[in-house]
């Protein structure tokens, strides 16, 4: 048998040799040697002869072979030309074989051999000389050319060719290499089909070339030819040879800049064959870093003119030639790719062979990316992590910003920027990875949540992305993976969004459907919000698209087992997407044919939440067929309704509540559809049926609240419930009548629709015009308050009912406006006696509740006690509430243990669950309610919670968990109905303002006191700040305010709409003052008279109103904001005192303190801003330091060249200005040191020359920040006036200063940057350092405090402070240096200090090794700062 070994060596053979290996059979073989060759064989040839093999016959050694090439038979033929006749003199033939082709003979020797031997003869220069000019002699005739490109035989078998032996020697290489390119663009002019195979014969002569000796020279050959204009398949190959021709490194460098412009010129014949040619090359050669960029950055820029088809080779080519150890080199690559491919404008061409689709060309392009991104391991997603961020990771300071850009690296990826569709391709095709970690994968997650601000273009992009099908199928996980991110998020737009891109994965992707909507499905029945976005576009796909929804109907439906897992708006939402997909597809039928027997079945259940479904269904069920005008079963659909609707209005109260509660919403949404008889007559009846269930003429009232102030004696109608009914079902059912009307003005039977609009008002006036029984509100029990509650209930909604009613037929105004003022004391009333029984009880919870909604307790307000824990087997134990009324129903222990999930809601916020009020319904008791001090607080806190929501502030952003209630603000009207009420309102709201202002104008007064009592004066004061916060919120309505990023149209609008308020409110002020003059601007004379207010502010919490409505207007003059300033100073001398006439105290006066004297900063012009804080620090703050302290240091004599400030100023007490309030002034003059620093920093132009004056100014403004930073270092020596939050304040403030101080473009750098320039200030800038050295050294103790202490909060700012703090020193000392100073300038280390300012001395017993030696090292240097902060000697670092 053969060895393996064996069988390898005669691969060669096998194919070329078939009649040999035909020979081999059994064990033997028939062998013939030469008797004159030995044994060797030759590897050099391409291609063996099948005759030139000779088996020799062993039959005792099988293993040995003997093999003789010697069977050259071919004829010797004479030279025709010089070169064969100087190759015949070095043992080299020209032959014919049997075919009469030509070939040349080498002897016995190899083409090796035959090279070193040209190559020696070469050596005389003259036979070299005559040997390559035969050579290309020779050349010109074809035949030769054919003759000398194959290969050469010899006794040692097949050798290379006579040209390929040329090129191996290196005398003839460059030469030889030459001619053959020559040649090779000779063969392009001929006869492609003839010269094809000859072109090609002469490429491989350059392929596997042992040697190369001159990569220049063969570089030149190929590159000083037009090889972009030769034949496709030639050009090609050559292109692709070129790394295994060019070896020197250098030269490979000019190959790929030759390359390069090849590949981004447009060429005509084969262009996509060709360019992935030099793409194939340019991956072989190599280059150096900057010429791998520089490529980079061209390639990038320029792929919107490659083919498709070129872009995943060029993607390859540009990951494979990046240096991914280079932080930010992937990073960079993604951002530019980002930027330049448009990944929904690629289109084939079609220039080339077509085998793969624009989708399937998509995929490989991310596959390709996403496949470079695994290989480079954990480089790699960091890099991508990167890429992904949005916004640099810096303070929320600009200052810090500022600061980092000297020494944080440019990087294109950290720069904020929009999503591309590249960007959400490669996050799909990235998150579909197994190894995607954890940290990357939230990044790219957050990434989407970042970009809210754009749902729409976000929306549009995965529209876009969702096109290549394939990509995205094969990636669906990731896709519903973001889906669900967005639906997770606090934004409702951003669920939104998310609930939309799972409509439109299940409309793309039609294979992977059933788990896409499966997991949509599965967010119906989670948070409330998230099934509000799923179900609506559940619905809206039904709408749309109903045939694909079709096929999944059975998914659908088994959600009805799970129904009370969600809330009553959104199974309503569940219901009527059921429905619609009903109507939509006959072929449903049994499924709705089973949904109409379980109605019945939920309404009659014992169950007490399966009949809320069925009310639900059933209402549902109605507005479905209601809305279906052309069905052919339209009014069988809506009797049947209306049998199950009667059916529940028969049961239990809490179901007709529920009933009630729903049926508005439904009457609402069938405005607009056509008449139907059944429904029309069901209504009329149920209009009727309301005032002869709930409103009686035989009630004789015999209690307070039903006297003649809150009854109206002319009528004798009173709503009374009867047996079995309570008002909590009368107050849904007004709503419901009113809509029930509005429904049947859509379908008029009068003449005309305004006598329909009359006859709308009449039929529900008596509603109004009747008396309330106040039945059952003796006592103090929780059926009392229910009773009381309902009754407040009942009257807003009448109020909301009856807003809009301008005149009712019959009735004058002034009657209406009677009943509208008794119904409004009634409420009053009964809201005062609630809280007075509420107060009583403790807890009561609201009545009326249906069984899915949640348990709301309002609980008096009490000190709060310490829970003790009680043992586990009492705390699992069942807490016992409050038996429900007989009206409400027993539930389950499922929903009951749910239900008890609720809320707890203190007095203060029981109106939040109270129905809220229609502004037009406020405005209007505003007018009636003028002069009346109590009502006129309630209904301004009323006003200004409505205005919360109808009047977004601007720059004022809600929390994502504060959801606002929808319903609260579709009520009140869009922005022309509101807009419109506040122009009604603010004449009337002013009123009572400016009678306050008065009331307190003549408090200040002694003699015109004309009452003392506190509870007045009180209540006044709380109604004046009530009215400042007020006309703060209407002065910042985003509708009124421009921003700079609002387009020219819309600030005229906006401004068209401020000035209009503004014009009302000076008209008010020029009628109440006849002194005033309207000046050019309304808003100038309402900014004066509220300046003037400033002297009748009786309470702080009044003032800091008044301080934040000034803070909304545009100040007319520095004059005025200067007053503003000094009345503001002033409220920071007064001793203000709370209700009992007692001091204030503890965090209201704290939290007054901060707010003001933030509002007299702001004041301060900015130029001025930082004297005013180096004036209340060295003259008012530093008062609160003790003497001793003091003394220490001269820092403290600081004096401040305030021009507002003169010695009456000084000399005077600030009374807010305590050890208690120390810390919250300390922050914020600090704060706005840095604040002000950050407007005033001016980044002065190389290019121009500033005037000696801005030096001056820089200087000035530079010594009073130093000297400002070197008393707050000092003020943190006080024990008694420190604590951890201002420490924290100090190292991040300090932080931020010196980076504002080390800015490279910032005006103190400008001022160390020529040496004659600091010549001039240098006592000034040394004056300067030391300040700020001083307090840097006390920020600096804090991380020695923080260690010590072990404060984790401190600790993690000690980092970022002492890197900047490096910066901060690094700038300085590079400024020193660039201007040949650096003596002038030492770094050094400090002894070690604790927070007090003295030397930590440590024992040697608590020195660890490391401390040794790093103290040894402090003793040994340079001290940097005097032992005395103040001292004026000390040498500056």
């Amino acid at each position: 048998m053969w060895s393996d070994a064996e069988d390898d060596l005669f691969d060669d053979f096998t194919d070329a040799a078939p009649a040999a290996v035909d020979g081999a059979r059994g064990d033997s073989f028939d062998c013939f040697v030469h008797p004159d060759t030995g044994s060797q064989r030759s590897f050099d040839g391409k291609n063996m002869h099948a005759n030139s093999i000779s088996i020799p016959r062993d039959t005792q050694r099988r293993d040995r072979i003997v093999v003789s090439f010697d069977n050259d038979h071919g004829e010797p033929v004479e030279p025709s030309n010089e070169f064969e006749k100087m190759l015949l003199r070095e043992g080299i033939e020209v032959r014919r074989d049997e075919n009469y082709s030509k070939y040349m003979y080498i002897g016995d020797i190899t083409s090796d051999v035959l090279a070193i031997k040209l190559e020696s003869s070469m050596r005389v220069r003259r036979f070299k000389d005559d040997l390559l000019e035969a050579f290309e002699e020779a050349l010109k005739q074809q035949e030769n050319l054919i003759t000398y490109l194959e290969a050469s035989h010899s006794s040692c078998g097949i050798q290379e060719s006579i040209f390929r032996v040329l090129i191996l020697c290196r005398s003839s290489q460059g030469k030889v290499f030459d001619l053959l390119m020559s040649q090779l663009q000779n063969l392009q002019k001929g006869n492609q089909k003839e010269t094809l195979n000859l072109s090609h014969l002469c490429i491989a002569q350059m392929r596997f070339i042992n040697r190369i000796y001159c990569s220049q020279t063969l570089f030149c050959s190929i590159f000083e030819r037009d090889i972009e204009k030769w034949s496709p398949p030639i050009r090609n190959s050559l292109i692709s040879s070129i790394p295994e021709v060019l070896t020197d490194v250098v030269v490979q460098q000019e190959a790929v800049k030759e390359l390069q412009s090849l590949l981004l010129r447009d060429v005509k014949t084969d262009p996509i064959g060709c360019k992935l040619a030099v793409i194939s090359a340019l991956s072989l050669l190599n280059a150096d870093v900057e010429t791998s960029k520089r490529m980079q950055d061209k390639l990038t820029k320029s792929l919107s003119d490659f083919d498709v088809e070129l872009l995943p080779s060029l993607i390859d080519l540009l990951t494979q030639r990046l240096e991914i150890s280079n932080k930010g080199a992937l990073a960079n690559l993604l951002t530019q790719l980002s930027t330049n491919l448009y990944v929904d404008r690629l289109r084939i061409t079609r220039r080339g062979k077509l085998h793969i689709t624009l989708d399937g060309l998509v995929g490989e392009i991310f596959d390709k990316i996403s496949q470079f991104v695994v290989l480079s391991g954990e480089t790699g997603w960091k890099e991508v992590q990167r890429f992904f961020r949005s916004e640099k990771s810096t303070e929320k300071s600009g200052a810090t910003q500022a600061a980092s850009q000297d020494s944080v690296a440019d990087s294109d990826p950290d720069s904020s920027r929009a999503l591309t569709l590249f960007d959400i391709l490669l996050s799909i095709d990235l998150l579909a990875l197994r190894t995607c970690p954890l940290s990357a994968s939230n990044v790219i997650k957050q990434r989407f949540l970042l970009s809210q601000d754009n749902l729409e273009s976000l929306s549009r992009l995965f529209g876009e992305a969702l096109k290549f099908k394939s990509l995205c199928e094969r990636n669906v996980s990731p896709l519903i993976s973001i889906a669900q991110q967005c639906l997770w998020s606090a934004k409702e737009e951003t669920q939104k969004f998310g609930a939309k891109l799972f409509k439109d994965l299940f409309i793309a992707l039609t294979k992977c459907r059933e788990h896409i909507l499966k997991t949509m499905l599965s967010h119906s029945v989670q948070s409330e919000s998230e099934s509000e976005a799923v179900l609506y576009e559940l619905t809206d796909l039904i709408d749309t698209n109903a045939e694909a929804i079709e096929p999944f109907i059975s998914l659908i439906t088994e959600y009805f087992f799970i129904l009370d897992r969600m809330s009553i708006p959104n199974i309503k939402r569940f219901f009527r997407a059921i429905f619609r997909l009903y109507a939509a597809k006959p072929s449903t039928a049994t499924q709705k044919d089973n949904l109409n027997d379980m109605i019945p079945l939920f309404l009659r259940s014992a169950n007490n939440v399966q009949p809320v479904f069925g009310v639900l269904a059933v209402l549902i069920k109605l507005e479905t067929a209601l809305l279906l005008d052309e069905s052919s079963s339209r009014e069988s659909d809506v009797e049947c309704s209306l049998k199950l609707l009667e059916e529940a209005r028969s049961s239990s109260a809490y179901i007709r509540t529920c009933c009630y509660n729903e049926l508005p919403e439904v009457l609402r949404m069938c405005f607009g559809c056509s008449k139907s008889s059944a429904m029309n007559q069901w209504l009329t009846v149920f209009i009727e049926e309301f005032r002869s269930d709930f409103f009686t003429d035989s009630y004789e009232p015999s209690r307070e609240l039903e006297g003649e102030r809150y009854a109206n004696s002319e009528t004798s109608l009173w709503l009374k419930c009867l047996d079995g009914q309570n008002l909590g079902e009368a107050i849904p059912l007004l709503e419901a009548v009113t809509e029930a009307i509005r429904l049947q003005e859509t379908w008029p039977s009068a003449e005309t629709m305004e006598a329909t609009q009359r006859d709308r008002w009449t039929r529900i006036f008596y509603a109004l015009n009747a008396n309330i029984s106040m039945e059952g509100v003796e006592g103090d029990s929780k059926d009392s308050c229910d009773a009381l509650f309902r009754t407040i209930q009942w009257i807003r909604t009448l109020y909301n009912v009856f807003a809009e009613e301008e005149a009712c037929p019959a009735v004058d105004s002034g009657t209406i406006d009677v009943l509208w003022t008794k119904k409004f004391l009634l409420m009053f009333e009964c809201h005062k006696e609630l809280i007075s029984k509420v107060k009583s009880l403790g807890q009561w919870p609201l009545p009326d509740r249906t069984p899915l909604s949640m348990v709301t307790v309002v609980a008096a307000e009490a000190k709060k006690k310490p829970v003790k824990k009680a043992p586990k087997r009492k705390r699992a134990a069942v807490i016992e509430e409050d038996v429900p009324p007989p009206t409400q129903p027993i539930l389950s222990k499922e929903i009951e243990s749910k239900s008890r999930s609720g809320r707890n809601v203190t007095l203060a916020k029981m109106m939040s669950c109270m129905k809220p009020l229609k502004l037009s319904a406020v405005v209007k008791l505003l007018e009636l309610m003028q002069g009346k001090r109590r009502a006129s607080i309630f209904l301004i806190e009323h006003l200004l919670e409505i205005l919360v929501q109808v009047c977004p502030r601007v720059a004022k952003k809600s929390l994502p968990w504060a959801k606002r209630s929808k319903v609260g603000i579709c009520i009140h009207g869009d922005l022309a109905v509101v807009f419109g009420l506040i122009e009604k309102l603010l004449p009337v709201f002013w009123s009572t303002f400016s009678r306050t202002v008065s009331y307190f104008r003549d408090f200040m007064n002694s003699s015109a006191v004309v009452t003392n009592e506190a509870d007045v004066v009180e209540q006044l004061a709380n109604l004046f700040r009530l009215c400042l916060a007020t006309l703060e919120h209407l002065f910042s309505w985003n509708h009124i305010t421009s921003l700079p990023s609002d387009s020219d149209a819309v600030s005229s609008r906006k401004k068209s709409r401020r000035d209009k308020l503004m014009g009302i409110i000076e008209h008010c002020i020029l009628q109440e003052d006849g002194e005033r003059s309207a000046g050019s601007e309304a808003e100038v004379n309402v900014y004066g008279y509220l300046v003037d207010v400033c002297e009748q502010v009786p309470n702080v919490g009044v003032a800091i109103a008044l301080l934040g409505c000034i803070s909304v207007l545009r100040a007319p003059s520095e004059e005025l904001s200067n007053k503003m300033a000094r009345y503001t100073l002033g409220f920071l001398k007064k001793e203000w005192v709370d209700k009992e006439g007692h001091p204030l105290k503890g965090a209201t006066l704290t939290s007054a303190v901060r707010k003001i004297l933030s509002h007299y900063l702001r004041l301060r012009p900015v130029q001025y801003r930082l004297c005013a804080i180096q004036w209340i620090l060295a003259k008012k703050l530093a008062d609160l330091i003790p003497h001793e302290e003091r003394r220490k240091s001269k820092v403290y004599e600081q004096d401040s060249d305030d021009h507002e400030m003169n010695e009456r100023y000084t000399g005077q007490i600030f009374a807010c200005f305590t050890r208690a309030t120390f810390g919250t002034i300390y922050k914020v003059l600090f704060i706005a040191m840095n604040d002000a620093l950050t407007e005033t920093e001016i980044s002065p132009s190389n290019s121009c020359i500033l005037r000696r004056g801005s030096v001056q100014e820089y200087l000035h403004t530079w010594s009073i920040a130093a000297g400002c930073v070197a008393l707050f270092g000092l003020m943190l020596r006080v024990r008694e006036l420190r604590n951890t939050s201002l420490l924290v304040t100090a190292i991040k403030e300090g932080r931020r200063f010196l980076a504002l101080m080390s800015n490279k473009n910032g005006s103190f750098m400008y001022l160390l940057e020529e040496k004659s320039r600091l010549a001039s200030v240098t006592d000034r800038v040394v004056e300067i350092i030391k300040s700020v050295q001083i307090g840097n050294r006390n920020f600096q103790n804090i991380c020695v405090h923080a260690k010590a202490n072990r404060s984790n909060i401190l600790l993690k700012l000690v980092p970022d402070f002492r890197v900047t703090n490096e910066q901060w020193m690094r700038a300085i000392q590079a400024k020193f240096v660039g201007i040949n100073c650096e003596d002038a300038f030492e770094i050094g280390l400090l002894k070690p200090r604790d927070i007090n300012g003295e030397e930590i001395v440590y024992s040697a017993d608590e020195r660890s090794p490391s401390i040794s030696s790093e103290s040894s090292t402090e003793q040994n240097a340079e001290e940097v700062q005097a032992d005395s902060d103040d001292s004026r000697t000390s040498e500056v670092f």
